[in-house]
């Protein structure tokens, strides 16, 4: 069944593409996002300089993708509201000295990331999770969110992750050159798509990624019906140790002060698992019952990810960690240990790059 799938989705990208499209990059004004969603737009985007992105149809792929780059996928985490705002990810942010693409393919690097805000943009938070990991909730397909915020139910069920994985084997699986990386980098919600997408990829094609990059990990505490019981951390810990198994090296950022705290969205088994770094991101200010400095951490932990590709090659000195720009073989030879960022001159600046960490075990 896969492999029909696969082979449908390439023949139908024949006859769905012209030869005029790769002129032509995404639209993200509001008002031209807004009325796209009337449609479901769900999907893979290659992410050029300064904010222009085309969608991963074969035209596109073959024209903006390099095989014989890495690649970075970057999955977007909850986004509430993004929908009606006729928003998309963004890049420029202003926390970052420049655009974020433009750093990592100045470094080299593909980056694509997926678009799945018709699904994340919920007003129920379980919902937009169940949607990731089941091919039906509460009894029926699962369903995205149109320009006025309609649910519409897919036609055929199957969970975002494995059709996501569809998705990229369809647009990306024969370009890709299996000596160049492959990492996966998801936020917040974004973690748990990320995780199960590379699952979907292990299962299902036998392909497993190089990399996994986590920044606030969301692992929902309590046990799901979805997942017959089982609690989102719990699922995340087990397709872990099947990735770690056939060579993937996991990085795992904590900067989210709550989830620390208290055991709200604590997975110690999984912290111990793989390479987990506890960042102190100070510049934020504010404490914990300080909501605006709660978000504005959240939002760092991967946008400063994204920033620490500009660091360069690094040692193996994890006490001068340097993110995106250490070796994969570096982080995958160090799982099972935790880095504590030290307080203090580099905690207060924004640049991840003259971070300090202490070896914590």
């Amino acid at each position: 069944m896969r492999l029909f799938v696969l082979f449908f989705a390439v023949l139908m990208s024949q006859y769905s593409l012209s030869e005029e499209f790769a002129e032509h990059p995404v639209d993200i004004s509001p008002q031209a996002l807004r009325a796209s969603y009337a449609t479901d737009q769900s999907g893979f985007r290659i992410a050029l300089e300064n904010n222009v992105f085309y969608k991963a149809t074969a035209n596109a792929v073959t024209e903006f993708f390099d095989p014989s780059r890495p690649t970075l996928v970057y999955f977007h985490g909850w986004r509430l509201n993004n929908r009606d705002r006729g928003e998309t990810v963004n890049f420029n942010h202003v926390l970052l000295p420049e655009n974020a693409v433009n750093m990592w393919r100045r470094a080299g690097w593909n980056v694509v990331y997926y678009n799945w805000i018709q699904y994340a943009d919920d007003q129920n938070f379980l919902r937009a999770e169940c949607r990731i990991w089941s091919a039906t909730c509460s009894n029926r397909n699962i369903t995205w969110l149109d320009a006025e915020g309609k649910l519409n139910y897919l036609d055929e069920p199957e969970s975002l992750s494995a059709r996501i994985a569809d998705e990229w084997m369809a647009a990306f699986g024969t370009r890709l050159d299996m000596n160049q990386e492959l990492r996966f980098l998801g936020h917040s919600l974004g973690t748990q798509l990320a995780i199960a997408v590379a699952d979907e990829l292990l299962k299902n094609y036998d392909v497993a990624i190089d990399r996994l990059a986590l920044t606030d990990l969301t692992s929902s505490v309590i046990g799901k019906r979805f997942l017959n019981g089982e609690w989102v951390g719990r699922r995340a810990f087990e397709i872990a140790e099947d990735l770690i198994q056939a060579g993937t090296a996991i990085e795992n950022y904590r900067c989210w002060q709550v989830s620390r705290t208290f055991p709200l969205d604590q997975n110690i088994p999984f912290d111990q698992l793989v390479l987990t770094i506890e960042r102190k991101l100070d510049f934020t200010a504010g404490g914990l019952i300080d909501f605006s400095a709660q978000d504005a951490q959240h939002r760092a932990c991967f946008l400063t990810y994204f920033w620490s590709i500009e660091q360069g090659p690094s040692d193996d000195n994890l006490e001068t960690f340097t993110g995106a720009s250490v070796g994969t073989d570096v982080v995958r030879a160090n799982h099972g240990r935790l880095l504590k960022q030290i307080s203090g001159e580099s905690s207060q600046t924004e640049n991840p790059n003259d971070d300090q960490y202490e070896i914590a075990n």
